[in-house]
Parts: structure tokens; C-alpha cells; sequence
């Protein structure tokens, strides 16, 4: 059983069929899961789609803030209100494919984490490629591990996440969960998936603060793996092979 955290900021003409895709994929691997929506301080019409979505969702429940805090904030706040073993991270804006959140959902018991990672990175404008490229790789070369995405779609075991003391609340949330969960030795497998070409987004630039904010987690993780708490962050990631 999986709770489906999905942060949304202003996502009134996408959200909805997010959450149908998210339905359509559980449905189609014969998943149970609850979706925990939290409208992040949204100033459209984003809350009032959530109340129809709840209508129409027996399996959705909607967390309103009144302020905009971040996705990761707001993934947080979602953690502490989901019910079941494992913790899925989705967004509202339906890029990611049905085929992605398939191959996530069925291997949610393979392996202690789930990392998905992008095939059609082309659809990604070649800035923002090239940012994703840079920031993964600054993170596995810094803290040793071999994976190809940290920031995709992942499957969280909800015990070791809830009790998890986290820094991040914006951009590299995902990137820290999965760092502090692999360097403590729990296994993972890595399963691929697509983006939706087209979900009516276009890239932007980074903000000055988003990037002095991804500075300052990064090296607060450093801290932490290597000094702070380095005999409980001494363990290697063990690797599990995909459900084909």
C-alpha cells in the first residue's frame, strides 16, 4: 500500500488529470494506495479543483496552507499525514507518464527505496537537461553513489522517512531523502519511465534564492555525511534488480 503525496502550486487546469493518471496506474498494477494532495498556497483555482477531485477520488484527501513554502515543505506535510508503509512523491502539473508511475508502483516492495529516472530527457529544455545533469552528478560523485536520477519519481519506506530530520524544504528534498536513505544501507532499484511531452509547462529560469537554497542544503548534507553523523551514513546502497 503506497500514500501518493502530490504538492500543488497553482495547478488548476492540470491537477485533475494528474490525479486520474495516478488512479488509472495503481488500478492497472492491482496497487492500494491513498493520494494526499497539498494545495501549497495555490492563488488560482487550484482549491476549488481539489474539492471536485475529492468528490470524484474515494482515495484522495486534500491538505490546504495558506502560504507558499515549496514542494518539498509540502511534501513533508504530506508525510506526516499519510497512512501506509510506503510514500510515493508525484506532481500536480501531469508530466510524469502513466508507463512511469506503473513501473514505480510495481516494485514499491522490491527493494527498501524506488528511484525512477526520465528516457525522453529531449522533451527538457537544454538548460534545464543540462542543470539536472550537474546537480546529479555533483551529488553521486560527492556521497559515492550510482545512481542515474535522484530527483525522479521515488518510493519511500514511510518509518525511516517520518522519523527522517530533514534540512531541505525546496528543490533537492528528494535528492537528500535519497542520500541519507542510501548511505544508511538500504537497498534500491532503479526503474525507467517517461516524461508527457507536452503537459502545457515550459522551463523556466532558476531563482538567485533557489540556487544560493540548493547551495546551502548541499553542503549542509556534506556536513552531516561526513562529520556530523558519519558512523550512521558509513553504509553502502545495496542494488536490487527491477521486476521486468
Amino acid at each position: 500500500m503506497i500514500s501518493v503525496i502530490v504538492p500543488a502550486y497553482n495547478e488548476q487546469d492540470r491537477i485533475y488529470a494528474a490525479v486520474a493518471a495516478i488512479v488509472t496506474a495503481a488500478r492497472a498494477v492491482g496497487v492500494t494506495i491513498e493520494i494526499i494532495i497539498v494545495n501549497d498556497g495555490s492563488t488560482d483555482g487550484t482549491a476549488l479543483e481539489m474539492k471536485r477531485i475529492e468528490r470524484d477520488f474515494s482515495v484522495v484527501r486534500c491538505l490546504n496552507r495558506t502560504q507558499n513554502l515549496g514542494m518539498g515543505a509540502s511534501f513533508l506535510e504530506g508525510v506526516r499525514a499519510a497512512r501506509y508503509e510506503k510514500i510515493s512523491l508525484l506532481p500536480a502539473d501531469n508530466g510524469t507518464s502513466i508507463y512511469s508511475m506503473q513501473r514505480v508502483f510495481e516494485n514499491y516492495n522490491r527493494a527498501d527505496i524506488v528511484i525512477g529516472y526520465f528516457l525522453n530527457t529531449e522533451v527538457r529544455s537544454r538548460f534545464r537537461h543540462f542543470i539536472s545533469i550537474l546537480f546529479n552528478l555533483t551529488y553521486c560523485l560527492t556521497f559515492n553513489v550510482h545512481v542515474k536520477y535522484l530527483q525522479g519519481t521515488p518510493c519511500f519506506p514511510a518509518a525511516p522517512l517520518k522519523a527522517m530530520k530533514l534540512r531541505t524544504k525546496a528543490y533537492s528534498s528528494l535528492a537528500e531523502i535519497n542520500i541519507r536513505l542510501l548511505r544508511s544501507g538500504a537497498s534500491f532499484v532503479e526503474v525507467d519511465g517517461y516524461l508527457n511531452p507536452d503537459n502545457g509547462k515550459k522551463s523556466g529560469t532558476i531563482k538567485i534564492s533557489t540556487l544560493l537554497g540548493v547551495i546551502r542544503d548541499y553542503c549542509a548534507l556534506v556536513y552531516d555525511i561526513y562529520i556530523g553523523n558519519q558512523a550512521q551514513y558509513s553504509h553502502g546502497p545495496v542494488r536490487v534488480v527491477p521486476k521486468l
